[in-house]
């Protein structure tokens, strides 16, 4: 199967795909073992509503940049209990250097925090898909 950035130069050089359709193929590409069971409409609806649910990295880097010693960061990408534990290392004082020094870990590896979220989302839509399959 050919990468994503392959499919990306073949198609953009050649002009055939108009930019909602790369982005359409971009979001197979990526989610392929997640959606290789679904009809092409239960795919249409997984990666229209993944669209509204998805997190982006930049972002999470400006929340994680700006207001990250207070865990920001995490509560945009869904990941409550963390963000209160940075929330409460922040106000106690004593333990911001702690959440500080956690930020910054944090800012490097933002990227995969924010791909185990996309993938979390993608897999819970994919089984609300396949609920409602199963109830028709």
């Amino acid at each position: 199967m050919p990468t994503f950035s392959e499919i990306r130069a073949f198609t953009g050089s050649l002009g055939i795909l108009s930019t909602s359709e790369r982005q359409y193929l971009a979001a197979l590409v990526e989610h392929a073992d997640i959606v290789d069971d679904l009809s092409e409409a239960e795919c249409k609806d997984f990666l229209l509503s993944l669209e509204h649910v998805r997190k982006d990295i930049s972002t999470a880097l400006l929340w994680a940049f700006f207001l990250g010693g207070v865990g920001a960061h995490h509560y945009y990408l869904k990941r409550t209990a963390t963000g209160i534990l940075y929330t409460v290392m922040t106000c106690t004082l004593v333990l911001y250097p702690v959440s500080y020094v956690l930020n910054i870990v944090d800012l490097f590896r933002m990227k995969k925090l924010v791909v185990q979220t996309n993938r979390k989302r993608a897999l819970e839509l994919k089984s609300m898909i396949l609920a409602s399959r199963a109830r028709t």
